[in-house]
């Protein structure tokens, strides 16, 4: 009887710097098989080489007497090149993690999905995801294992890889200020040029707000707000009340600063400006 082979493989585009680390498992696999009649499963692998042609890059990496042992180290491997958040390698998963989805939206923007997690988080844990706190505690844990701070949205390279993608996407470093854009994502997305205009969004959205316990977020906010100005109600501090006045920038009033509410009611009110092109002009003005 003809023993089963498990390997994982290398394959690669070194013109291109593209790369996919594979894993497998097949009771028909052998070692001479790869890109001979195994082309892997990878359907990002099959459109990249029906553009730019087969790869020079093709190796066996490592050979396992069974299949559990292969796909074990395959994402060993995986996890530990971090090949998910990559440019380099094609993988878009690490057979633990859930995968991007580049043609579409991604896996947790399908509610019946959203829905079955949640199910399980409040069967389990009592409350949902960031709610229950092993799960923000272990979050943490592996940030500051990973980027030296469990706040990863401050980390260089987390901050790096996020801002690329939203200027590949918006042209933009914030796409809130690409108005004409982020209507066609919502229209492609919701069918309407604001997500909050569907119902459905909208109920969701507020019963999300409305079931949340926001006691111990507020009592943090007020700490923070303490240790850092002096009191709980920041809104009111002179400070912040200086940060958000600005001039009408049509010199109306001798340039005389508003503060931010009667900043807005003048511009909508005198100059007929609509809340887009305030928001607009307040990110191009932003303060320090």
């Amino acid at each position: 009887m003809k023993k089963s082979i498990y390997y994982t493989y290398l394959i690669g585009w070194s013109e291109h710097n593209k790369l996919y680390y594979g894993v497998r498992y097949s009771k028909h696999a052998t070692l001479d098989e790869l890109w001979v009649k195994y082309k892997t499963s990878s359907k990002y692998v099959k459109d990249f080489y029906e553009k730019y042609g087969d790869p020079d890059i093709i190796q066996i990496r490592k050979v396992f007497n069974t299949k559990e042992e292969a796909i074990a180290w395959e994402s060993k491997v995986l996890k530990r090149m971090r090949v998910v958040e990559s440019d380099v390698y094609l993988n878009r998963w690490d057979n633990n993690t859930v995968p991007y989805k580049l043609d579409g939206p991604f896996p947790f923007e399908d509610d019946s999905i959203q829905d079955k997690v949640n199910d399980t988080l409040i069967e389990k844990y009592g409350e949902r995801g960031s709610a229950v706190p092993a799960i923000r505690e272990k979050v943490m844990r592996t940030n500051t294992r990973r980027y030296g701070t469990h706040h990863t949205l401050g980390c260089a390279p987390v901050a790096t890889a996020r801002l690329k993608k939203i200027k590949e996407r918006y042209g933009v470093d914030n796409p809130f200020c690409n108005n004409e854009e982020l209507q066609k994502v919502m229209l492609e997305r919701y069918g309407v040029t604001n997500m909050m205009f569907d119902p459905t969004v909208r109920d969701k959205h507020q019963k999300s707000m409305k079931d949340k316990d926001w006691r111990e977020r507020n009592e943090k906010t007020k700490k923070t707000n303490i240790r850092k100005y002096g009191k709980s109600d920041i809104l009111n501090t002179q400070e912040i009340r200086e940060r958000n006045k600005r001039p009408c920038p049509h010199g109306c009033k001798d340039n005389h600063p508003f503060d931010a509410g009667n900043f807005t009611n003048h511009m909508v009110r005198v100059h007929g400006w609509t809340k887009q092109q305030i928001n607009e002009y307040k990110y191009a003005n932003k303060k320090n």
